[in-house]
């Protein structure tokens, strides 16, 4: 068997004539505008059509991208995770691919030569308590030619996770295992000073790299490669990319090297090389590590140039961020309302406050209460509480539904005060459900439609 990579979390497995490809995300600009490969990929999503399969772990877009997708037959077999809620599946329906194969929780699956395993989110989270956690993820066993491949992706296993997962499958050939911490911590959270996030930044990756490796151990991996969550954030938030939590995967194979006790080897590969799990070589050429230098001109040069899909909103870029905030108001409350009803299906509540700040006031709500308020200022919150400040033009794409709460996240465009600073994952997941019903989503843009042309209109309509 031989794994060519791509990019992030793409990569193809080959065995005989059959080659199967994974989450391909190779055009830009995922997460609402921010997320860029760098160096830019030499791939096009052309060059990767001829494959037999594809996998896809989860709905997020670095692993699910439309953009890439639309160049693929809508007739190509698509393995996905076969469990609830089943967001990835659902969508996959509604773009209209006729050859989606759900994959019950650690089955097997032969596909050719390779014998496929899928495994739902091993953890809520590992690294926080929480009630709902993660509900997207998925991992694949890919086995063939007496190798085999465990793609972890963003399915992070716990100790206890990977014992088992060791103890049902024996030794592995190649783990590849995530080791960076995608998302707006602490880069976005401004309670800090930037000494502070630069600390946070280095704890968070200490603890991801000394969790990877922990876990290559106990998987007793022959090779472990550091896997998915590699890109940099353009447009302008680029500044932020110093205190992501990511760093190279070079950086990972060398505390792999440096700390680890000599059971599993660091294999790190670059876009279009192949290594041959039989042959331990890599082919197609040689592999150079990572130019930080070149990699940070290039964010510095070309990618902070780049527009944000909300910032090249036509019709919201025809209001003031005054007259669009206004319009806002007379609907926010029933995000609220979208949000309470997902809270009531989670069964999930606490004390803590949601604060959104528009132009002149502050909308906020509590999570065990269903109702709201507008504040004039931030002055009037009570703790604990988790304000968040962004773009007008991302609110709104984001009552509409043409932008997500945690893709937003993730691409680094919400700022965050917490007090206290305490990390609640659900929180977080929850604030997904907040946007407008379709009903709702209909008269909001019927409403943009017929004041474009008249800001008093607006101002008076709230």
């Amino acid at each position: 068997m031989k794994i060519t990579f791509i990019s992030n979390a793409c990569c193809i497995y080959e065995s005989g004539d059959y080659k199967l490809l994974t989450d391909p995300w190779l055009v830009d600009g995922v997460f609402e505008g921010a997320w860029f490969h760098a160096p830019a990929l030499k791939t096009s999503p052309q060059d990767l059509v001829g494959v037999d399969a594809l996998y896809i772990s989860h709905i997020h877009p670095d692993h699910y991208d439309l953009n890439t997708l639309k160049f693929f037959p809508f007739d190509i077999a698509i393995f996905v995770l076969d469990h609830p809620p089943n967001f990835l599946l659902n969508n996959l329906k509604n773009l209209g691919f006729t050859n989606i194969i759900p994959i019950k929780p650690e089955t097997n699956y032969s596909f050719g030569p390779f014998e496929l395993t899928l495994f739902q989110p091993f953890e809520k989270h590992v690294y926080h308590e929480a009630q709902i956690g993660n509900l997207i993820d998925s991992s694949i066993l890919v086995r063939a030619d007496g190798c085999s491949i465990f793609n972890a992706n963003d399915n992070v296993l716990s100790v206890e996770a990977a014992q088992a997962l060791h103890a049902r499958y024996g030794n592995l050939t190649l783990a590849q295992l995530n080791y960076n911490a995608a998302g707006p911590f602490p880069s976005c959270f401004n309670h800090f000073n930037e000494a502070e996030k630069l600390e946070k930044h280095g704890l968070v990756l200490k603890r991801n790299l000394a969790h990877m490796l922990k876990i290559a151990e106990i998987l007793q991996a022959d090779y472990t490669m550091p896997f998915a969550g590699a890109y940099v954030i353009g447009g302008k938030f680029w500044q932020k990319n110093q205190y992501l939590g990511t760093t190279s995967w070079d950086e990972a194979a060398t505390y792999i090297q440096e700390n680890g006790n000599g059971q599993t080897r660091p294999l790190v590969l670059q876009e279009g090389l192949t290594f041959d799990l039989k042959t331990h070589q890599i082919t197609n050429g040689t592999y150079q590590p990572v130019d930080t230098q070149a990699q940070w001109a290039y964010i510095t040069q070309v990618l902070a140039d780049k527009k944000y899909p909300y910032e090249l909103d036509a019709t919201l870029n025809q209001f003031s961020n005054e007259a669009l905030s206004s319009l806002l108001k007379s609907f926010l409350p029933y995000a609220r309302m979208n949000l309470w009803k997902a809270q009531a299906r989670f069964d999930h509540y606490n004390t803590w406050t949601i604060a959104i700040r528009l132009t002149d006031c502050v909308f906020q709500f509590r999570f065990d209460q269903p109702g709201f308020q507008f504040l004039l200022n931030d002055q009037a919150l009570q703790e604990p509480y988790l304000l968040c400040d962004m773009d007008i033009r991302l609110l709104a794409q984001i009552l509409q539904r043409k932008a997500h709460w945690n893709s937003a996240e993730i691409g680094c465009h919400i700022d965050f005060i917490r007090q206290p600073d305490q990390y609640l994952p659900d929180i977080h997941t929850l604030m997904s459900f907040f946007n407008l019903p379709p009903k709702k989503i209909e008269a909001f843009n019927a409403l943009l439609e017929s004041t474009v042309q008249d800001e008093n209109l607006v101002l008076e309509y709230s």
